[in-house]
């Protein structure tokens, strides 16, 4: 569904003068601050991108896999060294599911979703290449507590990456 969804803004972007795509890789800490590979695709222009991330990871005692979209107004930011900064404010949701097996157990699998406000920077450096950080602050999602919410600590989804932007 999600895949869909991104190939669906793929086609809508391209028509936009000046589109962009980006992939990118790095780490997401959607597995709980393991250093677990992802992988970035996006799409945008000069004031709108839309950018996926996926990460996961699989042992024979558990799994877990991420996956977070998020829709960002952007603006220059300004220069840095060699590069342009470029920034995001927006919206974006990550869905994970998780399992593990306990001794001689069926697997036991959790999954849940987090929606809330998202930000990215990204130095764009050395032409194409760029580093970034996005994040996400998880607001709603299954558990409503007060106290997460309002310390936007209990769900944040915090991802970065380094790749190429075409």
């Amino acid at each position: 569904m999600i895949a869909k969804l991104l190939v669906v803004l793929i086609f809508l972007f391209t028509f936009e003068t000046l589109a962009a795509f980006q992939l990118g890789t790095g780490f997401n800490s959607a597995t709980g601050g393991r250093l677990v590979p992802s992988i970035n695709l996006g799409v945008g222009s000069s004031s709108f991108e839309v950018i996926f991330s996926s990460t996961g990871v699989s042992t024979p005692a558990y799994y877990h896999s991420a996956y977070k979209v998020a829709g960002y107004w952007t603006w220059k930011a300004g220069d840095f060294l060699i590069g342009d900064i470029d920034a995001g404010f927006g919206a974006g949701a990550l869905y994970a599911v998780r399992s593990f097996a306990d001794t001689g157990a069926q697997f036991e699998t959790k999954s849940d979703y987090v929606l809330g406000p998202a930000f990215f920077v990204r130095w764009s450096f050395l032409g194409p290449v760029f580093l970034a950080v996005d994040s996400l602050y998880g607001v709603v999602g299954p558990s409503n507590r007060f106290l997460d919410i309002v310390s936007l600590n209990a769900r944040d989804n915090v991802n970065f990456m380094i790749g190429i932007r075409l």
